[in-house]
C-alpha cells in the first residue's frame, strides 16, 4: 500500500501535518507458519500476528528481544448456529450447548492461561476496559447470568433432555 497523496484528512494535534504519515506498506503473505516465525526471528518481516500461544512461549525463549503484545482475538472464532432452525431454536439447546464447553481448562491447556476463562466479547471487555460503560466486564455480570455460562455438563445433559434430546453428551 502506498500513500494517498490527494487524501485529504489532517492530523488534529497537528493541523499543518497532512495525513497519512506514512509512505509505504508491504504486506507478504507466508503461508507457512513455520516461514513466517523463520523470517520473524531473522528479521526479514516487523510484524506478524496469528501466533499461537505455544508459538508466542517458543519466541520469547529464543528471541527475547522481539516484543510481543497480547492482542485480543477477534469474535470469529465461535459457533454460531441458526437459531431459526431446530434444534437451535431451542434456548435450552444453546444454554446447554454453552454449559457444555469447558472454558476453564480450555483458557488453562490450550491457550496456556493467556486468556481469561470465562466467556469474553468484544463488548464485555476489552471495549468495556477502553470505552467505560459501554460494555459490562463479565466481573460485573449478575450471577445467574455467569451460571448460564458456566462449565456444567450435568447441567447441560438435563437442558437437552427437557429440549427433546436425551442421552446426547456423554459424560467424561
Amino acid at each position: 500500500m502506498t500513500k494517498n497523496l490527494n487524501y485529504w484528512g489532517h492530523d488534529e494535534r497537528h493541523p499543518q501535518n497532512k495525513l497519512p504519515y506514512i509512505e509505504k506498506i508491504k504486506y507478504l503473505i507466508i503461508p507457512d507458519s513455520g516461514a513466517s516465525l523463520a523470517a520473524m526471528r531473522a528479521g526479514k518481516i516487523d510484524v506478524m500476528d496469528a501466533v499461537t500461544p505455544v508459538q508466542a512461549e517458543a519466541m520469547r525463549k529464543t528471541n527475547p528481544e522481539i516484543l510481543q503484545y497480547l492482542t485480543p482475538l477477534p469474535p470469529t472464532v465461535s459457533i454460531c448456529p441458526r437459531i431459526d432452525k431446530p434444534p437451535f431454536n431451542d434456548i435450552n439447546v444453546r444454554r446447554a450447548m454453552q454449559q457444555a464447553i469447558d472454558l476453564p481448562t480450555i483458557a488453562k491447556d490450550y491457550y496456556h492461561g493467556l486468556v481469561e476463562p470465562y466467556p469474553d466479547t468484544l463488548t464485555s471487555r476489552y471495549i468495556s476496559k477502553s470505552m467505560k460503560g459501554w460494555g459490562f466486564p463479565y466481573e460485573e455480570w449478575p450471577q445467574d447470568l455467569k451460571d448460564e455460562y458456566a462449565y456444567n455438563p450435568t447441567k447441560a445433559q438435563r437442558l437437552l433432555a427437557d429440549a427433546g434430546y436425551p442421552a446426547v453428551l456423554k459424560p467424561t
